[in-house]
């Protein structure tokens, strides 16, 4: 299982909990995270010789609170992931998705993923030893070159899998050092400036990189369209998600909030409980309105799943 190798590959990183490592584990899903960190969890529990955790360990995925994120990056300070804080006194662990790619500066001594995209490895290789103190490990788990059921008609799934597949193949164009490669951000940068005079090298980059989505073009009039913020409405003013990210097809999104109180009349054997009317609900949020520190943005089949 690829949770229980990528768990089983960090934990040989801090020699069995002995040493005081900071360690990334990235997962290209959710689901997979979860499970790297239960295993991560396991191995780290209490023995007979101590009470507390041999390891600390953290899930940092995109879909959280304000509070939630607050409280992770006091997490990713205090154990030393964070540019310029202190080390951690034990071995952490940070299992990221791909809200821990991008948008936040970790600094990890060691990292252990899966296959992704090319444009999200380098990512990736760009969150360790990122102030080169020390030599750093990295562990790329992976299975055999997946294969689509339908050759002639792979899904969007499949076709991400081939994607991500092929980074394997650019990664063993970095030079060689002693048991593995350098990852380096110089030898990442070498491997992009060669790429450019050699089209063997930069078609194999291309095939493992995300093709870009389509998007519509930019005019002057819809730049300065957008620009006039004061007016509320403006007909000549779209959304400006496709210009930012292409065409793409996205999942459905759920608002979810938490609330102690809310406007559902309790009943009684007497008095069975009815539906609040809309005018109630919509007094009810216009008096205590939903705070953004409130709100959990999702895929709706997570929020369907999870009631």
């Amino acid at each position: 299982m690829l949770a229980e190798e990528l768990a089983q590959q960090a934990w040989k990183l801090s020699e069995k909990g002995g040493k005081p490592t900071r360690s990334l584990i990235y997962c290209d899903s959710r689901e997979v995270a979860e499970k790297a960190k239960a295993e991560l969890d396991k191995l780290s529990a209490p023995d007979k010789k101590r009470a507390d955790p041999k390891a600390d360990t953290e899930l940092f995925v995109g879909v959280r609170r304000v509070k939630e994120r607050k409280d992770a990056k006091a997490w990713l300070e205090n154990h030393g992931f964070l540019a310029g804080s202190p080390p951690p006194a034990k071995p952490a662990f940070l299992i990221a998705t791909s809200a821990g790619e991008v948008g936040i500066d970790l600094d990890a001594g060691h990292m252990v993923c899966d296959l992704v995209p090319w444009e999200r490895m380098v990512q990736r290789l760009g969150r360790v030893n990122r102030r080169g103190q020390g030599n750093a490990t990295i562990a790329v788990v992976h299975g055999d070159e997946p294969k689509p059921k339908k050759p002639d008609a792979p899904t969007d799934q499949e076709l991400r899998q081939a994607i991500a597949f092929r980074s394997f193949s650019v990664l063993k164009e970095l030079p060689n050092v002693e048991i593995g490669r350098d990852a380096s951000p110089g030898a990442l940068r070498e491997l992009k400036l060669h790429a450019e005079t050699n089209k063997a090298l930069r078609e194999k980059i291309d095939e493992a990189t995300t093709p870009e989505p389509l998007h519509p073009a930019l005019t002057r009039a819809l730049a300065d369209a957008w620009s006039m913020t004061s007016l509320e409405r403006h007909t000549g003013r779209p959304d400006v998600a496709p210009w930012l990210r292409g065409w793409v097809e996205h999942d459905s999104q759920t608002i979810v909030i938490w609330r102690t109180y809310l406007p559902v009349r309790e009943g009684s054997a007497d008095w069975p409980r009815t539906s609040a009317e809309k005018k109630e609900v919509e007094a009810f949020f216009e008096a205590a309105p939903a705070r953004e520190s409130e709100k959990l943005e999702t895929e709706t089949y997570r929020v369907a799943d999870w009631l």
